[in-house]
């Protein structure tokens, strides 16, 4: 390795831990984000490592979750490259909080390596590492840390479309080939989400390519034409590795009538967010942050030193066709971003797209603000490659690295409470049943690291939409009455008396039938409003106290045996 590849490394280990500081000193012990979707995230990956371990498919069908019908797991999930890191790591601890924050690592020095590798096509190492810095650690990648890591990984998209101009450079190169394959793989395994972005990104790629680059677009199809074979036996060989870790998922997005889309809903972000960054982001750059709702799907800020050397770049690079394409690119894709705001209603286009296969499935059209940052990047670089004076364009780097440094970031708190965690690991009981049966995107994840860490099969357990199914919800369907709401739910006890103890018969004989003699009750999650009506139904279940014999209370979750 020569001495600027072994600094440019240096650079990128110190950049991953110093992004997510002070992560590396509770490596082991606190989680990487904000107590939401991470415990998920974690979960998944547990799971595949215990049906790996036990000599089975890890994506495969299991009922440790969604006891005793149970889930295909390949369905259930997203992010296949975090959760074969997982795997992998397994293999070196069994913490799974250190597997998570250590696959995170992973994932933030990846996401650098391959955007400097991908800028390095078209610019020298300083610039390209600009470049990594601006695209692979994005702000929009940066919020995506504290709760969604399987949106994290945008660098796969830069990744492929180099690969496409790789092919072009190298005149259809076998190298070139693979990294193509491998570009393609990549998107799908980094997010389920991405190749529908992909999709959703290309008539508008394409029609740009058409309008400035027709003679190298032409040019590029004749090479694969001309390597046809070996371009499409290197895509086949990709293709069936996508299978092996996703074909279910597909049969069941396109054939199963009983799979679950996502709400029939645009989910637009107010415009301030992307020129002032949401409260939700914490890092030195939004210390002024704007007074919209904080989100993490409102962090789209394209930061205060990239818009400047932006404007720059717009009224000092003489007039050019890539310059005009990447501002075309960069206004196109940022009204597409904007979603629908609440003035001018009718003007804006992705309301229109909306019913229209990808987009119905992105509800949240704020996601193409990373093919914004993808051409904003473009003409940055190409603007700071005119620059001559290094120590202008070190101060640069420092000042785009200085303005992504944190301010508090997001840890959480491992929920490994030994008392607890011991009493449900020993317990007779074939599964675990949580009450309340279901929390809508709030708290399921909780149930699922406490199924990690007991390592005990449960009736509960959150997953992806996607394999969110009337056949694996066929139990927890029944016992709808016991699930809470986003919003309170409000009943007449006296109306509801008489079905809530027909449900406590059915709960107590299908506990009896499937051998579930655990149950948790969460009262801390019944307390609340959104579980008023939950709180009732098991008040009844618990009625009769013979039934029951509490083994563990510690005022916030208790938790029962039951007696036959």
């Amino acid at each position: 390795m020569s001495r600027k590849n072994f600094a440019i490394f240096i650079l990128f280990i110190f950049l991953t831990l110093a992004v997510t500081f002070p992560a590396v000193r509770h490596i082991g012990q606190m989680m990487i984000g904000d107590g939401g979707d991470g415990y998920q995230f974690a979960s998944f990956q547990y799971l595949a490592k215990k049906l790996f371990f036990e000599g089975k498919f890890p994506f495969g069908w299991t009922n440790f979750w969604r006891y005793p019908y149970g889930i295909n797991f390949q369905n259930s999930y997203d992010s296949s490259l975090l959760i074969i890191f997982g795997i992998f790591l397994y293999t070196l601890t069994s913490n799974p909080i250190l597997v998570y924050n250590l696959s995170i690592f992973f994932l933030i020095f990846l996401a650098l390596v391959l955007a400097y590798s991908s800028y390095a096509e078209f610019f020298d190492p300083l610039i390209s590492v600009i470049g990594a810095i601006i695209y692979g650690l994005s702000f929009f990648s940066i919020a995506r840390l504290g709760g969604h890591p399987n949106i994290f990984f945008i660098t796969s998209i830069l990744f492929f479309y180099t690969s496409l101009y790789r092919i072009y450079r190298t005149k259809g190169s076998t190298s070139s080939f693979i990294y193509f394959s491998a570009a393609a793989l990549l998107v799908p395994f980094s997010s389920m989400q991405f190749p529908l972005l992909l999709v959703g990104s290309f008539p508008f790629i394409f029609l740009l390519l058409v309008i400035f680059y027709k003679k190298e677009l032409f040019e590029l199809s004749k090479i694969i034409w001309q390597k046809k074979v070996k371009f499409f036996a290197f895509i086949l060989i990709a293709f069936f590795v996508f299978l092996l870790f996703h074909a279910n998922k597909l049969i069941g997005l396109f054939s199963d009538p009983q799979t679950y889309l996502p709400e029939y809903k645009i989910i637009s972000v107010p415009a301030i967010n992307f020129v002032v960054p949401n409260s939700y982001l914490k890092s030195l750059s939004s210390i002024f942050a704007n007074s919209s709702t904080q989100s993490i799907e409102n962090v789209l800020f394209l930061g205060y030193g990239e818009m400047i050397l932006f404007v720059f770049a717009l009224t000092t690079l003489k007039k050019s066709r890539t310059k005009t394409f990447l501002i075309i690119a960069f206004s196109v894709f940022l009204v597409i971003a904007l979603g629908k705001q609440n003035f001018l209603t009718r003007i804006w286009p992705y309301q229109y797209l909306f019913n229209i296969f990808p987009y119905r499935g992105i509800t949240e059209p704020g996601r193409f603000v990373i093919f914004v940052y993808l051409a904003m990047a473009g003409l940055i670089l190409k603007y700071l490659n005119q620059i001559k004076d290094k120590k202008t364009l070190f101060l640069i780097l420092f000042v785009l690295v200085l303005e992504r440094m944190p301010v508090g970031f997001y840890l959480s708190p491992s929920l490994y409470e030994k008392k607890f965690i011991s009493i449900l690991k020993n317990s007779e009981s074939k599964a675990i049943i949580n009450l309340p049966s279901d929390l809508p995107g709030w708290n399921d994840q909780y149930y699922d690291i406490y199924s990690v860490y007991s390592d005990k099969p449960m009736v509960n357990g959150y997953i992806q939409w996607s394999g969110d199914n009337a056949k694996s919800r066929k139990l927890l369907s029944q016992l709808n009455e016991y699930r809470c709401y986003h919003y309170p739910a409000f009943y007449q006890e006296g109306d509801d008396l008489g079905l809530a103890r027909q449900k406590k018969d059915f709960l107590l004989k299908t506990m009896i039938n499937y051998d579930i003699k655990t149950m948790v009750v969460y009262k801390d999650f019944l307390a609340s409003d959104n579980c008023r009506r939950a709180s009732f139904f098991v008040s009844v279940l618990l009625e009769d106290t013979k039934r029951f014999q509490k083994v563990f209370d510690d005022g916030d979750k208790e938790v029962l045996s039951l007696r036959y």
